[in-house]
């Protein structure tokens, strides 16, 4: 029997042990993705900025609107004032620090304060994302009429709404050439960076998680709605590459994996970069749709079911799971790209849900590995008044100004340290 070869020292050649008996027709359901991708509407105030998505799994329409703020609780005549923030690099030792060695910028406020600061909550001044919730307002309400002008198509109309808050760092990268000292006032400074390439990294220290768990969870009075352990493989089709498709499953018992759930790629509609540059983390608003995907043929499943019994559940590797050699190609197309183990626990309210994830990653095309948390806030009563025929805005603003004190209320006083 042949030696087991890791995933990082494997050379796949198109074809080698091919599965038979499959044909997983991801040309079909990329079809499907494609047709959302051309739909057209009014939601086309911004183009979507060259963020690269190290995973593919997100796609950006061309009505994808990226929007980027900074805020802080100065006063008023202050607030407008640049010299206030500055660029400095990361240094090599926080977990920021990208992997291939290059260190990008964050935005840093010369008098930064600390988490334990007490906050006037009534205060429009102290407390800078209520006017981030007015200028986006118009986004989310673009974003409903481009669905009710889509409703015709059924994957859009009937697909997962999602819009999420995510905790992390916003990173510049490249050299900023920018004078931040010869800007005039903080929107001149905002253009500015908007037109540097920026991508934000939700991979947050350990301790931040515990916290919202042990400080905010308590306080703001959500309830535990469930707790999840499963295994994800992320399959492409070779000749549709922006296309991939997440098979959630969960072991066996006796080392392998029972496929549970196939998920398309999320579509981002709206990113909202906010550098909260007196805290210690930055946040993102995204808001994406997900089709489901078409009933597969018994003889897709059938290909795709063998291709995840392949997989054997093993603690010691990267991912923590392996394939034998060569199992991690189906017919030479369709392959596996990522892999990946994570726990979950879930709180929520009526309008809101908490996620905080454990995930133990591995990239097949970049042999890279990662072992990262991630706290995201879901904003399940949004998304439903975005889907009501009949839009109340006065309720939508509301339920939005309401999630802006939240977070920067509850979760943005904590500290979080990256280095």
């Amino acid at each position: 029997m042949a030696n087991y070869i890791p995933p990082h020292k494997r050379q796949l050649k198109d074809g080698a042990k091919a599965l038979a008996g499959s044909s997983l027709n991801s040309r079909s359901l990329a079809h499907t993705f494609q047709q959302q991708l051309n739909l057209s509407g009014s939601f086309n105030s911004e183009s979507c900025s060259s963020e690269s998505v190290r995973r593919r799994m997100y796609l950006h329409p061309k009505s994808c609107v990226s929007r980027f703020f900074i805020v802080d609780s100065t006063k008023e005549e202050e607030h407008q004032n640049p010299g206030s923030v500055r660029l400095n690099r990361i240094s090599s030792d926080s977990i920021l620090y990208d992997k291939v060695g290059s260190s990008p910028y964050i935005l840093v406020s010369s008098c930064k304060k600390t988490g334990t600061d007490k906050l006037k909550r009534n205060s429009s001044i102290e407390n800078p994302l209520i006017s981030v919730a007015e200028q986006i307002l118009p986004n989310l309400l673009a974003f409903r009429r481009m669905r009710v002008e889509a409703s015709g198509y059924k994957e859009f109309k009937e697909g997962e709404i999602r819009l999420v808050a995510r905790f992390g760092q916003i990173l510049f990268h490249g050299t900023p050439s920018l004078n931040i000292d010869t800007l005039r006032d903080r929107s001149e400074l905002e253009a500015s960076l908007s037109g540097i390439r920026r991508s934000f990294d939700t991979h947050i220290p350990k301790s931040f998680p515990e916290s919202v768990l042990n400080v905010v969870v308590p306080e703001i009075g959500v309830e535990l709605e469930e707790e999840k352990e499963y295994y994800y493989v992320r399959v492409i089709d070779k000749s549709c590459l922006d296309v991939s498709f997440t098979c959630k499953c969960t072991t066996t018992g006796v080392g392998g994996l029972e496929l549970r759930k196939i998920e398309a790629n999320h579509v981002r509609h709206m990113i909202v970069d906010i550098a909260c540059v007196e805290k210690d983390l930055d946040l993102r608003f995204m808001l994406s749709t997900r089709n489901f995907v078409p009933e597969a043929s018994d003889e897709e499943k059938h290909g795709l079911e063998k291709l995840i019994k392949s997989a054997v559940v093993d603690g010691n590797e990267k991912g923590g799971l392996r394939f034998p050699l060569g199992y991690e190609s189906l017919e030479g197309r369709y392959r596996v790209v990522g892999i990946g183990h994570t726990t979950m626990r879930a709180f929520k309210n009526s309008s809101i849900k908490i996620k905080f994830t454990e995930s133990d990653r591995y990239e097949f095309n970049t042999s890279t590995a990662e072992v990262t948390n991630h706290v995201v806030l879901i904003m399940n009563g949004i998304t439903e008044i975005l889907k009501e025929n009949n839009l109340e805005t006065d309720q939508l603003a509301r339920m939005l100004e309401d999630t802006m004190k939240l977070l920067w209320d509850y979760f943005l006083r904590l500290e979080c340290c990256f280095s």
